[in-house]
């Protein structure tokens, strides 16, 4: 499967998506963790419905990427997390659509920055940097540094984004922070 299919649509989650994004989650990463990290993200106050998106391929729900509310230095942002694609999906430019939809409907509503705590590998394709060396903080320390990742949406919003990053109660746990 090379280049995304042409019957993948990637869309907003909507409420009959919940259980199937959820399997997808628990396929994705092994076990039951994002999952329930997910229904807690659903339900908190950084939840932003439009910022929830599948794959759709003819009905079947093969990837999702949320992202949710945070700030850093009072700069409205966005944390990438997770994002996860069926094993028999990877590989297709799934979770590259996935994530460029994402960064399109943050932008358009007012984000000035995103942030991810990933593959220090896959995640500079889109424009993300490692944040730190732009006094971007995360709650708690990562390793490596450059997992933490900054893609600047708004114009100087890396400036005056300094200091440690506000992102879900769901996600102040140190075990969160791991890579």
């Amino acid at each position: 499967m090379g280049g995304i299919a042409s019957s993948i649509e990637i869309r907003t989650a909507t409420p009959a998506d919940t259980e199937a994004l959820l399997g997808v989650e628990r396929e994705a990463f092994g076990g039951s963790s994002e999952a329930e990290l997910v229904v807690g993200l659903m339900s908190s106050s950084a939840y932003i419905p439009e910022l929830s998106l599948v794959a759709d391929n003819d009905g079947l729900i093969v990837g999702h990427v949320l992202f949710t509310r945070a700030y850093a230095g009072g700069v409205p942002a966005v944390l990438l997390a997770p994002l996860a694609v069926v094993p028999a999906y990877r590989h297709c430019g799934i979770g590259g659509e996935l994530v460029r939809a994402g960064l399109g409907t943050a932008l358009s509503g007012g984000f000035q920055l995103s942030l991810v705590l990933g593959h220090p590998e896959y995640y500079p394709r889109f424009g993300y940097e490692p944040a730190e060396p732009y006094g971007i903080l995360p709650p708690y320390p990562v390793t490596p540094p450059e997992a933490w990742m900054v893609l600047e949406m708004g114009m100087g919003a890396r400036e005056r984004a300094a200091g440690t990053v506000q992102v879900a109660d769901e996600l102040m746990l140190p075990e969160m922070w791991r890579t």
